[in-house]
């Protein structure tokens, strides 16, 4: 009944159908190759601030400050010498790679932090 497709409907379903057999096989194949890709779920990490961070200690360090961060514990909210540093410094970054808020710079330094740890320690052994 379709003007466009006409007397062919045959030939025009039967192509169709092949046509979908196709797509078909591309999507199994799809989720195959996305099933085996596994990968970490949330944010990708910032491999970049892993090295900000090694720099801001080895500054904190030359100007006595100790590589911590101290959260107060009646508000929670971060705080330290360290943390004033690295905001000091987050301001030479260009603004995409600042941190939003300054609780997100101290999740960021801390994550950092324990990373230069464990590749330390790792070096030692």
């Amino acid at each position: 009944m379709n003007p466009e497709i006409g007397d062919r409907a045959d030939a025009y379903l039967s192509d169709f159908c092949n046509q979908l057999d196709t797509v078909s096989h591309a999507c199994t194949v799809a989720a195959t190759v996305l099933k085996s890709n596994k990968s970490k779920g949330g944010r990708k990490p910032l491999n970049w601030f892993d090295d900000f961070t090694a720099v801001l200690v080895s500054i904190a360090k030359q100007n006595g400050i100790r590589p911590t961060i101290a959260t107060d514990r009646s508000t929670g909210v971060a705080q330290g010498r360290f943390l004033d540093l690295a905001k000091g410094f987050e301001r030479i970054l260009w603004p995409e790679m600042r941190s939003p808020s300054r609780a997100a710079l101290a999740k960021r330094l801390s994550r950092a932090l324990a990373e230069l740890r464990k590749g330390r320690q790792a070096g030692r052994g």
